[in-house]
């Protein structure tokens, strides 16, 4: 392991305190010595292997270098597991997976004290720990290529692994002491070495493997392979020392347990464990969410590991000098805290992490470089050194342990990756400020060697404590041990408050198979069409073209949401007027999709102008202004003379991907189809600053080749696992018989397999899947987008539906049920942002939002009358009722009005008390169901439970169009008509009765309240 070093006083060096032997260890004479050991046989002892060299010195030194470099390379290389396991379907959204590699590498710390005391007893044993151990380890990576669940995976990749490795490494190091004692510095640098060569390949092997087969065949792979390249090698490894030479009398003495400088260096290395492994574990995740590239990660890990040998070189070397340790020890942990705090969290390229990962692991790995100085320090007994070297591990072990789940916890499972995003907490836990005990630096504790307290790591603790509540303060007494102790319990109790309020908080909404309008906060009808939902910085975003003001297609709207129930209207994301950007005027451009680019901090809008390539425009905000980028993206060159149709952009782990279908005029057999043309879906990866494509691209076409895979529209792309899944509908996936489609393939280049997911697509056109991942459990809910848009001239009345979309255990998605009484609840992550303001926020009286409405606009009376019951006393202050404009020339008008009882509408006269009045043109309202507000004037004051009213009145037979709801209960919402042919308020046509009820129905309108 590259940073546990056994010290250089283990129990068969004291073979070497023969007349005319030098030890390190001065407390204890020559003669002493020769009283601890028994049957010291001096011929024996002559015939020994040479120390310091020799072959069978450095055969041992050669084993123990290979074992280093794969048995614990492996696990310091398990971020690049990290963040595969994360994507993949069985683990994807699990906050626990990084327990998987903390409990692999802790256990060797953890299990240190036992291993060295029962070692330092039973030394005779040790080839038998070998050949125990050894299997263990490779078994746990076996077991875990079969594992269902993460819990099995921390039993077997992480348990078992770990157990194994502690069972049969310190016996290894044992025997490397017994050979290499006056260059044992020089043994130990190059089994430190061992880890960073390991470290320059490990990643870029386990990458490739996990890239091409997956992590259960890789598992497996490297089970065998570590199996053969560590096998063979394990006869070399053999002690110098007879194994009869291992009984002890001395007993190890605890009075060190009384220290406050054991208790001081305990707790730095306790807390220092709880964020040293941090970077390893989410450099790769971090890398990939910043879109750096798929070969990112393992190049970071790479280079931190080759940093770690040059820091443990180096601060080793400069213990040997005799620099103080505590100066040391301060110099690590502080520079490795401004190396997350200044370069980590501000971190957006490749090369900000690459010198975040030299500097980082640099001084991060250093501090352990002090520990034999530490123990030196805590005691000169050389049968207790081991124990307090032991225990010193079992500190950095527990912290390590717990780094799992602590992390887990800290990383937020919101989408976004500015300043630091789903990693903040992690990194301002790993570098926070750094406490520290002023009195240890300028008293130290000095004895025979330069020694004293450290200053504490509380690996970015503090700088969520500090953060959060600015109070709590660490100080630990040099005097005092049990004060300390005291003090680091408090710390981890501290840790687990802090983390629970990190927790994320979860927003639920139920979906159902009725196409749903949504509302903004101000109640007006959510005006985008042709995109999907995304998610930047924690937040939701819906963008689409808006029909509003035209019925077709005029500019962008953006709308942002935290629950996917309340949107607020953000604005259009350009000036559809000016007539300078290649998207002006009606028609404009369809189908806009944004994608994020970390590298330069902008958010890279695309849209389809119906021509060659597409147009690309760039903001610094995900809601706009967008500034057109005069050249545009061009698509493969075999495209050329090809107009470009449905497309949509997409990041998947840091690579930008474009689907896309390509409007074929010139196929021969395109005139026996309607439309008259082919379509076809295509997949080209974008350039690295997601502005245009590398005019490389692959058919996403079934074998057949048939009729259907000449009919796609509407593309999504989405990973899930090591599966490309492109979304699709037949064309027209509006009318009914259209067909839904999922093609699959583990490459873009495919081959795909085509999947038809219904007979038709539930009236709906798919314009996105929405991952929506449960922050209790993890679980990923993929969500089927698709919208309804009829045609004819309301554009505009389009509605939303959201589906679940699951997967059978071949990769396979199972049907989508289309039944109109299909429902389902959702649990997720609620996204960032402040509450919604807008007027419908503040409705008191209102009909509900996520009610499944329809347009009416063929009514056969054009006075409607809607009656509801005041829920609050208070002064009312307006009314607001959702319509939308057809071919109207006269005004609509609205009043608002009170009544005594419901029958003062059947009474002749009306009855009622007039609150307010106004009229509308058709230019004062738009093609959407947009809202009309009527001002309370007069007589505004109510009482809980009086009866209010709103007539809508027209006076032509082009009806306006308003939404309707069927109410499941009384609700004291009635919705009443004028008979038809009535023309007076009297019923003087002989009708009877003039008004009557609509039989639980319900317009959409709501009321304010001053």
């Amino acid at each position: 392991m590259n940073d546990i070093q056994l010290i250089p006083i283990t129990l068969p060096q004291l073979a070497a305190l023969r007349p005319g032997s030098t030890s390190s260890a001065k407390s204890i004479s020559a003669r002493q010595a020769e009283e601890e050991v028994l049957d010291i046989n001096t011929s024996v002892e002559q015939s020994l292997a040479p120390v310091d060299g020799g072959l069978a010195a450095w055969r041992l030194l050669f084993a123990a270098f290979v074992f280093e470099t794969l048995l614990w390379g492996f696990p310091l290389s398990f971020g690049v597991f990290q963040e595969y396991y994360s994507k993949t379907t069985e683990f994807a959204g699990n906050r626990y997976i990084p327990v998987v590699g903390t409990v692999a590498s802790g256990l060797g710390y953890l299990g240190a004290p036992l291993a060295m005391a029962f070692i330092q007893r039973f030394s005779r044993y040790r080839r038998q720990m070998i050949w125990m151990g050894w299997p263990i380890c490779i078994l746990g990576l076996a077991l875990g290529s079969f594992a269902s669940s993460l819990e099995a995976l921390i039993l077997s990749q992480g348990i078992a692994y770990g157990a194994g490795f502690l069972i049969f490494y310190y016996p290894i190091l044992s025997m490397v002491n017994e050979y290499w004692i006056a260059k044992r510095g020089m043994a130990y640098g190059i089994l430190c070495a061992a880890s960073g060569f390991s470290g320059a390949f490990m990643p870029f092997v386990l990458q490739s493997l996990l890239h091409m087969y997956g992590w259960r065949i890789t598992l497996r792979a490297v089970a065998v392979a570590l199996t053969i390249a560590t096998g063979p090698l394990i006869p070399l490894l053999e002690g110098r020392l007879p194994e009869s030479r291992a009984t002890i009398r001395r007993k190890i003495n605890w009075k060190f347990l009384e220290s406050s400088t054991f208790w001081m260096y305990s707790t730095a290395n306790l807390l220092q464990g709880f964020g040293y492994l941090f970077p390893a574990l989410y450099l790769p995740s971090f890398a990939s969410s910043l879109g750096l590239g798929a070969n990112s990660g393992a190049i970071l890990l790479a280079i931190m590991s080759m940093s770690q040998v040059a820091g443990q070189f180096t601060f080793g070397y400069l213990s040997d000098r005799k620099v103080p340790v505590n100066i040391l020890a301060l110099l690590s942990t502080t520079m490795a805290a401004i190396a997350c705090l200044a370069i980590w969290r501000n971190a957006s390229s490749l090369p900000d992490l690459v010198v975040f990962a030299i500097f980082y692991g640099f001084f991060g790995a250093g501090f352990t470089a002090t520990w034999a100085r530490m123990t030196s320090a805590i005691t000169e007994d050389i049968v207790t050194a081991p124990m307090v070297f032991g225990l010193l591990n079992f500190g950095k072990g527990v912290g390590n342990v717990l780094a799992g789940p602590i992390g887990g916890i800290l990383v937020s499972d919101s989408a976004g990756i500015q300043d630091g995003g789903n990693y903040r907490l992690v990194i301002l836990f790993t570098g926070g400020s750094e406490p520290r005990d002023r009195k240890m630096v300028e008293r130290g504790n000095v004895r025979e060697v330069a020694c004293g307290e450290t200053s504490v790591n509380s690996a970015g603790l503090w700088g969520i404590l500090g953060r959060t509540a600015g109070i709590l303060k660490f100080e630990l007494s040099s005097s005092d041990g049990i004060s300390s102790a005291i003090s680091a319990l408090t710390v981890l109790v501290s840790v687990t408050s802090a983390a629970a309020t990190t927790k994320a908080v979860s927003a639920s909404v139920t979906f159902d198979n009725n196409r749903r309008f949504l509302f903004d906060t101000d109640g007006r009808q959510i005006d985008a069409y042709g995109s999907k939902v995304n998610n930047f910085n924690g937040k939701y975003y819906l963008y689409g073209n808006s029909f509003s003001e035209t019925g077709v297609a005029y500019g962008i709207k953006s709308y942002s949401s935290s629950d996917l129930q309340s949107w607020q209207y953000e604005g259009l994301l350009f000036d559809p007027a000016n007539k300078n950007n290649p998207c002006a005027g009606s028609g404009g451009c369809g189908r806009p999709h944004i994608v994020y680019n970390p590298n330069k901090k902008s958010y890279v809008l695309w849209a389809n102008a119906g021509e060659v390539g597409y147009v690309v425009a760039t903001s610094t905000s995900p809601t706009g202004p967008f500034v057109f980028s005069a050249a545009r993206a061009l698509l493969d060159p075999a495209f050329d003379g090809l107009q470009p149709a449905d497309f949509t952009v997409e990041v998947i782990n840091g690579t930008g991907y474009i689907v896309f279908s390509a409007l074929n005029f010139r196929s021969p057999n395109a005139g026996n189809v309607w439309p008259p043309i082919f379509q076809n879906l295509h997949v080209s990866k974008l350039t690295d600053d997601f502005m245009n494509t590398t005019r490389v691209s692959y058919p996403v076409s079934s074998a057949a080749g048939d009729l259907i895979d000449n009919e796609a529209e509407s593309p999504d792309i989405f990973k899930v696992g090591n599966t490309f899944y492109v979304a699709a509908s037949n064309t027209c996936g509006y009318c009914n018989g259209s067909i839904a489609l999922l093609y699959r393939s583990n490459s873009i280049q495919g081959p795909w397999t085509r999947q038809i997911l219904e007979g038709y697509s539930c009236n709906g056109q798919v314009e996105g899947v929405l991952p929506l991942t449960n922050p209790a459990n993890g679980a990923v809910t993929n969500v089927w987008h698709s919208t309804s848009v009829p045609g004819g001239p309301r554009t505009g009345f389009g509605g939303h539906i959201f589906q679940p979309l699951t997967f059978n255990a071949d990769g396979s998605a199972k049907n989508l049920d289309c039944s109109t009484t299909a429902s389902f609840p959702v649990t997720f992550t609620k996204g960032n942002g402040t509450a919604p303001a807008g007027n419908a926020t503040k409705a008191v009286d209102t009909t509900p939002a996520l009610a499944v409405y329809n347009p009416v606009c063929d009514s056969d009376s054009f006075i409607l009358y809607q009656t509801w019951t005041a829920s609050k006393a208070g002064t009312i202050k307006s009314v607001s009722l959702n319509v939308a404009r057809g071919s109207q020339t006269v005004p609509l008008t609205l009043t608002v009005f009170k009544l005594n009882s419901l029958n003062d509408l059947f009474t002749p006269g009306f009855k009622w008390t007039a609150l307010g009045t106004a009229a509308f043109n058709a230019n004062q309202t738009t093609y959407t169901f947009d809202t009309v507000t009527v001002p309370v004037t007069t007589n505004s004051t109510v009482t809980k439970g009086e009866l209010l009213g709103l007539s809508i009145s027209g006076a032509d037979y082009s009806p306006w169009c308003h939404l309707e709801y069927s109410t499941t209960q009384d609700c004291g919402f009635k919705l009443y008509q004028q008979g038809n042919g009535q023309y007076s308020w009297r019923g003087l046509q002989g009708k009877n009765p003039p008004v009557y009820e609509r039989q639980g129905k319900s317009v959409k309108f709501f009321a304010t309240y001053a």
